[in-house]
């Protein structure tokens, strides 16, 4: 029913990367019907066959996250339970460096002030190992600390674990706040241009406003406590390439996007599940 593509862990001091990509092939949808007891028994079934095909290959926190994603779906009404949704959860990723040949290869704009994702709320797969970063030098998630899971009527069609929530420069840029946003998929930049993409564009829930709340409100760009202008887009092998935008790898963002359908709306949620204290920025 599964498959997985370029599937390959590798260790480099205290940097892991990891190109697993999950894509469901021969979905089961619920094809329109809202009973919600058939529903429940078509989820409940793709999500277990799916934790259980890749149960060896995911961390326990990626593993549980596929969990809490299925949670989320069955709270939902009939309706909602076919629509199309991104959980993005911070913390899950296992992309630890810049370019996989040479990992400790991050941009120079890549802020050292970041995120420990192995010491914070709980325990980790032993892959992470047992570095402990020197105080505000937390380089433990590299690029992408985040995995992206991507839900459509009743089936996860895509997980991708080299993705982002953060700002290439937390202390100089704006970061989004966990929580639940809308998004319709467009183009990055939406000005458009030549060099213009397909990408998501996020909005608050509902509406066509594209003011969202900030964790981390750095920049002079609306009012306070406020980012504007974010986009799920493509990153890059050494930085996210964001100022507060949602990124995926650009080695796995052709997979990304493919499963979006230009114009088509969604609910994009955020998750973090590490501590990011926006005083320590």
């Amino acid at each position: 029913m599964y498959t997985s593509s370029t599937f390959q862990t590798k260790e480099s001091g205290r940097y892991s990367y990891n190109a697993f990509v999950i894509l469901n092939k021969s979905p089961q949808y619920l094809t329109g019907n809202t009973d919600p007891a058939y529903q429940a028994s078509v989820i409940s079934s793709n999500f277990a066959t799916l934790r259980n095909a890749f149960k060896e290959q995911l961390t326990q926190r990626q593993y549980d996250a596929i969990g809490t994603v299925l949670t989320y779906v069955m709270s939902l009404n009939a309706a909602d339970r076919m629509k199309l949704l991104e959980y993005r959860f911070e913390g899950s990723g296992v992309y630890q460096g810049g370019d996989p040949a040479n990992p400790s290869s991050i941009d120079a704009n890549v802020s050292r002030i970041s995120v420990d994702f192995r010491q914070k709320n709980g325990q980790h797969n032993t892959a992470w190992g047992t570095f402990v970063p020197a105080a505000k030098f937390h380089e433990g998630n590299g690029l992408y600390g985040a995995m992206s899971v991507i839900y459509r009527n009743g089936d996860i069609i895509g997980i991708f674990q080299r993705a982002s929530t953060l700002p290439d420069k937390m202390e100089v840029a704006d970061t989004l706040k966990p929580g639940s946003y809308k998004f319709v998929v467009g183009i990055h930049p939406m000005s458009g241009g030549s060099s213009a993409y397909k990408a998501l564009n996020l909005y608050k829930l509902g509406t066509t406003d594209r003011t969202l709340p900030a964790l981390i409100d750095n920049t002079p760009d609306g009012a306070s406590g406020t980012v504007s202008g974010i986009n799920s887009h493509k990153g890059f092998n050494y930085e996210r390439g964001s100022e507060g935008c949602q990124t995926i790898t650009q080695l796995d963002y052709d997979a990304y996007i493919a499963l979006f359908t230009t114009g088509e709306s969604g609910t994009f949620i955020i998750q973090h599940q590490v501590s990011i204290n926006p005083a320590d920025y």
